[in-house]
This record gives C-alpha cells, sequence and structure tokens, in this order.
C-alpha cells in the first residue's frame, strides 16, 4: 500500500529544509514498523526480493506511481511490509539503497546546495 500522506510529508519537509535539515522518521509515522528500506525506481524486483523475501510484490497501488527517477521507502514491521512510500521529483534518494535503517536510527537529511529545482535526500549514517 503507497502511503501518499507520508510521501507528502517528506516534499513538505525538503521544501521547508535547507541543506542539513534532517527528518527522524518515527517523528511522522503513525503505524507500527521497526526498519525502513530505499530502493531506486529502477530496481527489479529482485532486488527488492532480495532484501525484503521471495515473496515480496509491488501492489499497483506502488507500481503505477514508480518511474526512473523514483525513489521508494519500504517498512517493515517484525519482518513483514507495512507501508510503502513512493517519493519523486523534486526529491530524489540519495546512497544507501537497500540498506536496513532501524527505526530509531531512520533519519532522512536534505544533502542538495541551496536553492535548486530538486532536493537530494539520503539516510543519514
Amino acid at each position: 500500500m503507497n502511503d501518499t500522506a507520508l510521501s507528502d510529508e517528506i516534499a513538505r519537509f525538503t521544501d521547508a529544509g535547507p541543506s542539513g535539515a534532517t527528518l527522524r522518521l518515527e517523528q511522522v509515522t503513525d503505524f507500527p514498523w521497526d526498519t525502513v528500506r530505499a530502493f531506486s525506481g529502477t530496481a527489479p524486483l529482485e532486488y527488492y526480493r532480495r532484501y525484503l523475501g521471495a515473496d515480496f510484490d509491488l501492489d499497483d497501488s506502488v507500481s503505477s506511481l514508480i518511474t526512473s527517477d523514483s525513489g521508494i521507502l519500504v517498512f517493515q514491521h517484525k519482518g513483514a511490509v507495512v507501508r510503502t512510500v513512493v517519493l519523486g521529483p523534486p526529491v530524489y534518494l540519495g546512497d544507501g539503497l537497500g540498506l536496513a535503517h532501524e527505526r530509531q536510527d531512520a533519519v532522512l537529511m536534505v544533502i542538495t546546495k541551496d536553492p535548486g529545482p530538486y532536493v537530494s535526500i539520503e539516510f543519514v549514517e
């Protein structure tokens, strides 16, 4: 299931945040989750399955929104996928694709120099 409200919240954050601004994902989510992973819109299904399990599939509400410029956040709780967020231009995901980020450590940071027509974000290590 795609979470457009969370996608909109991340877009609002990037609109307001200068380079270096951070967003702790646990503060803007209202559902149980313990891990989040980021993927590129160009990633094949097999790549998702490597990290999310052999049975993982993108439902139509998600796959219909994905383009080659998309970034996808997949939230899991106790190993099960509970929410998917598709981010698109002007918001781009940076490094760390496929890596797991625990709930307490899942912080996005704006990495684009100000100002610009697009915003790149990545997980803070």
